[in-house]
């Protein structure tokens, strides 16, 4: 290891398509204009939606609406609880930004890496360490956007978009 790094942050940006009629509704998907705002989302569609008991696996988002505009933007926090492989432990927290012009950015301070606390943080590590916000960000945005929005992507990336 020749180079490492020191108090790693790191930010991911991606264009999604998106206007103020989308802004509105995420912000009403995500509860930003309620009084209890946030709350646990899940790409999971409910099949018997008029049944009376819903079972979702432990793999929710905790989502935290940090500041908003109705029409033009939303800031929230999302902590992700995906499922690891044995052995691994993740604690994810994600700061996202998405305003109506369709930028979105994905940001994230590293707070430790393997046996590497804050500093002398690998390159090597931080390559698989990209791969997963990469991964795990696009599973965020996809629990979050409108059918629509993803059939864009769809259509944009060939059928291919969870690949981003």
């Amino acid at each position: 290891e020749i180079i490492t790094l020191n108090s790693v942050s790191m930010i991911v940006a991606e264009y999604i398509p998106f206007g103020a009629n989308q802004i509105v509704q995420l912000n009403n998907n995500v509860g930003s204009t309620e009084r209890v705002q946030g709350g646990y989302i899940s790409n999971v569609i409910d099949g018997d939606s008029s049944g009376t008991a819903l079972e979702l696996s432990p793999e929710l988002t905790s989502v935290e609406v940090l500041d908003y505009t109705q029409t033009n933007h939303i800031n929230f926090e999302a902590e992700i609880r995906f499922r690891e492989d044995p052995g691994v432990v993740q604690v994810e927290t994600f700061g996202v930004s998405m305003n109506a012009e369709g930028t979105c950015f994905y940001g994230m301070q590293l707070e430790a890496v393997m046996n590497r606390i804050k500093d002398n943080i690998s390159l090597d590590h931080l390559s698989r360490i990209i791969v997963d916000i990469q991964q795990d960000s696009s599973s965020i945005v996809d629990s979050v956007i409108s059918q629509y929005q993803r059939d864009l992507l769809d259509l944009v990336f060939i059928g291919d978009a969870q690949n981003r």
